[in-house]
């Protein structure tokens, strides 16, 4: 069993170790105040020795930069159509508010029979 408060190795039956005991005694805590203690380390023996992770195979490497090229290039290959669409649909638009309103682009013209001259209405 190992120490509540460090971790440590204990013989059977202690709680803490000396040198947490000592610690303890020299700063002592008044009754009922919440402490909170970490948690117990496992021992050497319980913990799982770390695989060490191989570096990838230069064939590897390729596969995945191969992979991560074709989505970039999806990427901005959509993103160049997207910005296409967008200039198409604000130019339709800024054509559309440019248009004179319905009779704006013609005058009025009128003709006297009498005479056979024709004389606009803006004169």
């Amino acid at each position: 069993m190992g120490c509540l408060k460090c971790g440590r190795d204990l013989e059977e039956g202690q709680v803490f170790c000396n040198s947490c005991l000592e610690d303890m005694e020299r700063h002592p805590v008044s009754p009922g105040t919440p402490i909170s203690l970490p948690r117990p380390r496992a021992s050497a023996a319980a913990r799982k020795p770390a695989r060490m992770k191989l570096p990838p195979s230069a064939e590897e490497q390729v596969k995945r930069l191969r992979r991560r090229c074709r989505w970039l290039t999806a990427l901005v290959v959509l993103l160049v159509i997207g910005c296409i669409a967008l200039g198409l649909v604000s130019l339709r638009l800024i054509q559309q508010s440019r248009k004179p309103a319905r009779g704006q682009n013609y005058s009025t013209m009128e003709t006297t029979s009498a005479t056979g001259t024709e004389t606009s209405a803006a004169e």
